[in-house]
This record gives structure tokens, C-alpha cells and sequence, in this order.
């Protein structure tokens, strides 16, 4: 699985991706108990580990709102969009990955 081979999700997890009528099919974040204990050198560096990820199961992440303050880097909500064929919109990827 791609979440785990990019460091997103802990390897002891089960997905199934199996029966779509299971109430478990394809469940995995369980609010963060299971994601990885892997440690990023950046908020960029999971952007860019999270966007990869994104691509490969045919979403996009994109900002959705975002602040700034004067004494802190502040924060930012991100959204995702199913892409059902429509090409992924980057201009940082190269066409191959589209």
C-alpha cells in the first residue's frame, strides 16, 4: 500500500480493500492511532510525501482556507477533490505523473 510505503500509516495496520459492504472497508486513520510514527524534516516535506499520495489515489489536495499572524507561521486547512479522470492540476508535475 502506497500510505505505507511513504511513511503515512503504521505497517500493523489492516485495510481492507476487499468487500466494499464491510463497515471497515478501507478505514485506516482511526483519528491518528493509526498513522506512522515516521518523522518528516518539514511541514513541506509531508505536503509533498501527502500530495504524492494524493496522486496516486486519483485526488487532490488543495488549500481551503488559510491565516496568517504576525507572531506565528499560522495554519492552513486543506481539502480534497476526487478527480474521476479529470488531469490533476500542478505544475510542478511532470506529465508522466498525471
Amino acid at each position: 500500500m502506497a500510505a505505507r510505503e511513504l511513511g503515512l500509516l503504521r505497517v500493523d495496520v489492516q485495510v481492507h480493500l476487499d468487500d466494499p459492504a464491510r463497515p471497515d472497508f478501507s478505514f485506516a486513520y482511526d483519528r491518528q492511532a493509526n498513522l506512522a510514527a515516521e518523522e518528516f524534516s518539514s511541514q513541506k516535506a509531508v505536503h509533498a510525501v501527502c500530495k504524492e499520495f494524493a496522486i496516486e489515489c486519483g485526488f487532490q489536495i488543495f488549500v481551503k482556507q488559510s491565516s496568517i499572524k504576525p507572531d506565528n507561521p499560522g495554519n492552513v486547512k486543506y481539502e480534497c477533490k476526487k478527480l474521476n479522470g479529470v488531469q490533476f492540476f500542478d505544475t510542478d508535475s511532470p506529465d508522466d505523473k498525471l
